[in-house]
């Protein structure tokens, strides 16, 4: 009995990628960052400043799931068949 492995590779450019790296990742570092000291500052509390920084992704995540169509127009993926 044989068995077929397909294997894809999935390419896309290195401006993409970095494009969605920021993002992805840096821009929620900076959120949760700028929400984080400026809490800390307002409540001196440690656990309302880390909910509330951890629950300022939730809006900008919901606005990446809206704009997800447009980021797909900017994205260009290419299946390469092993």
């Amino acid at each position: 009995m044989s068995t077929l492995f397909l294997f894809t590779i999935i390419s896309i450019s290195a401006i993409e990628l970095m494009t969605a790296i920021v993002l992805y990742v840096v821009v929620q570092i900076i959120i949760v960052l700028f929400i984080l000291i400026i809490l800390t500052v307002i409540t001196e509390s440690k656990a309302i400043s880390g909910l509330g920084a951890l629950s300022a992704l939730a809006p900008y995540n919901t606005l990446l799931h809206v704009l997800k169509d447009k980021m797909q127009k900017k994205f260009t993926f290419k299946n390469n068949k092993i």
